[in-house]
């Protein structure tokens, strides 16, 4: 997995039931490298993602925050 050079994230709502599978693939890759898109829900969500982020110590520079809606909205646009 060394040659991963971004990660998409989408639907997770960062709880502890999904930190696991997170915390295995962080163990795997080169975290000061690897660029992170992540889709949030809501509010809470967002602050939870941010929260995990920081808490692994992985640059804000490597990781940008999508809101689930925003991509829902681009796929319809994209059927039309």
């Amino acid at each position: 997995m060394n040659e991963i050079e971004h990660i998409y994230i989408y639907g997770f709502s960062f709880s502890p039931v999904d930190e696991p599978y997170i915390d295995k693939i962080i163990s795997h890759i080169d975290k000061e490298k690897v660029h992170w898109t992540i889709s949030y829900y809501s509010d809470e969500d967002q602050q939870k993602i941010q929260a995990y982020m920081q808490s692994r110590k992985i640059s804000p520079d490597l990781w940008e925050l999508i809101k689930l809606e925003d991509i829902q909205m681009y796929k319809q646009q994209r059927l039309f």
